[in-house]
């Protein structure tokens, strides 16, 4: 019984009266193809996530600027305001507009936690958090508001 006969391709080769050794060689060929075409992905290769989450910094309905926003990636509870800053993972300081951005984002539950200054008159210490989750399957991109209270 011939070698390959099974395979569609070895018949077609059969049907056309090649010879064994150029069936073999071909073989040999098409399957070294396969091989050298899958590998192992390169860090270089890597493809970014699509994931941002974006934070508009508000206090008594006027946005904030310069406001430290900390993130806490893949924490269930609220993180607390006593932390000192180098525990939480990152740090994004709020633009002239209030307005402060990260991208990519891994997936899970996360938290945002702002500390600021008032700008109304006296100027007070200001606070705010905000929780939200990060879903390749659902919700990729998040922007809203970061609200800021006394």
């Amino acid at each position: 019984m011939p070698l390959f006969t099974s395979f569609p391709i070895a018949t077609a080769f059969q049907a056309l009266s090649i010879p064994r050794l150029v069936r073999m060689c071909w073989a040999l060929l098409i399957g070294t193809l396969g091989l050298v075409s899958c590998r192992q992905a390169e860090e270089g290769d890597l493809v970014p996530l699509p994931t941002s989450v974006c934070l508009q910094t508000m206090h008594h309905d006027v946005p904030v600027p310069e406001v430290n926003v900390f993130f806490k990636f893949n924490c269930d509870t609220f993180p607390g305001y006593h932390h000192p800053a180098d525990w939480f993972d990152t740090l994004v300081v709020s633009d002239a507009q209030g307005r402060t951005c990260l991208s990519p984002v891994a997936p899970g539950k996360h938290w945002a936690v702002a500390f600021g200054a008032s700008e109304h008159g006296l100027i007070l210490p200001i606070y705010g958090r905000f929780p939200f989750e990060i879903n390749l399957d659902t919700r990729i991109k998040v922007d809203t508001f970061l609200y800021m209270y006394e």
